[in-house]
């Protein structure tokens, strides 16, 4: 078209300038797509590394539990079986 004499060389320097910024803005969607998917696959693989920490928690509660009243509580329990019915 500059050829022609249709368009003025600044003008089409500005049309560049602008398909430049519609390809960069492209680019950064697909950037931001990706950043997106990677934060997402990240925070399920956290949230699972969370949930196996809490259930080693609970598990060591338990037995931490059994282990200091397990005794009392057998005591109690042959307490129990004593008394007369």
């Amino acid at each position: 078209m500059a050829a022609l004499g249709f368009v003025r060389r600044d003008d089409l320097e500005r049309i560049e300038r602008r398909l430049d910024t519609f390809a960069t803005r492209a680019d950064l969607q697909a950037t931001e797509q990706r950043l997106e998917t990677r934060i997402d696959a990240t925070a399920a693989k956290t949230e699972a590394s969370v949930q196996r920490w809490m259930v080693g928690v609970a598990v060591a509660l338990v037995a931490v539990i059994i282990a200091l009243y397990g005794p009392m509580l057998a005591v109690l329990l042959q307490i129990l079986a004593r008394l007369p019915r």
